[in-house]
């Protein structure tokens, strides 16, 4: 059993909050919340499917702005494709398909919705 683990006990769960759709995602230790929302049956939209490519499925934070771990590179590269455009300027926005939890927040994303397929 890896250090730091305890026998039978669950990993630590964050829930985030979604709005305008108002979806409560439960995301896992080192799960990006992309991931965690697909893992839970709901369509975040995206072209890249994760690569940080397309910026598709970037979230502004709404509060708790230090509640995701710092940017990786492969993350700031796909951010930088934002700059410029005004809709985000003057925000705190993150790529989903990288963002990992830190603590419970609520962030804006539009076309969050239950998977039709499910």
């Amino acid at each position: 059993m890896p250090a730091g683990e305890v026998k039978g006990e669950e990993p630590a769960i964050l829930v985030v909050r979604v709005e305008p759709s108002g979806a409560s995602i439960g995301v896992r230790q080192g799960e990006t919340l992309m991931a965690a929302a697909e893992r839970q049956g709901y369509r975040w939209p995206t072209i890249c499917h994760g690569q940080a490519l397309c910026t598709a499925c970037c979230i502004v934070l709404d509060n708790n702005l230090e509640a995701f771990e710092p940017a990786g590179p492969a993350e700031l590269q796909g951010l930088e494709l934002l700059r410029g455009r005004t809709y985000y300027e003057g925000k705190v926005v993150r790529l989903a398909c990288q963002a990992r939890m830190l603590s419970a927040t609520v962030v804006t994303k539009r076309g969050v919705r239950p998977d039709a397929l499910e």
